[in-house]
């Protein structure tokens, strides 16, 4: 077996095990930020709710709603990523998400074990999917956004 089909392997293990036993997966108690995304082609629809600390870093977040596999995976390696970051963090795995969507080479550093879904590039319907639940972060964390 080749390297890079051990870790084609490895990657798709980890988005079904996000699938099947996501983290985070319930809304943060108020008070906290909160935005849905909806995607009306396929029915995908997720709910993001944080907390920002004093310097404005996530200290509790959670997602809820209904979506296909990639896209409940997409959602839990996100909470798992950005927690405890700030919003400027947040931006810069988001802008180094796209490329890697498109099937560019993902900047591991950055993204870490978002990496995992660099295999949505192959189905360009699909990148929707994933980025659906980092449309309701950006949202969330938008300078406009009202406390619940």
């Amino acid at each position: 077996m080749a390297v890079a089909d051990r870790y084609q392997s490895l990657y798709r293990d980890l988005v079904l095990a996000h699938a099947r036993e996501p983290r985070h997966a319930a809304p943060v108690p108020p008070p906290y930020l909160r935005a849905e995304a909806h995607n009306m082609l396929c029915g995908d629809r997720v709910g993001i709710s944080l907390k920002l600390d004093a310097y404005g870093r996530i200290v509790a977040i959670g997602h809820d709603g209904e979506g296909c596999v990639l896209c409940v995976a997409s959602a839990s390696l996100m909470c798992e990523h950005v927690l405890g970051s700030d919003r400027a963090a947040v931006m810069q795995a988001h802008v180094a998400l796209q490329p890697m969507l498109q099937g560019d080479q993902g900047d591991d550093a950055v993204l870490g074990d978002l990496v995992a879904l660099a295999g949505v590039a192959a189905y360009p319907s699909r990148r929707r999917c994933v980025l659906l639940p980092w449309e309701a972060l950006l949202q969330a964390l938008a300078p406009d956004a009202a406390a619940a």
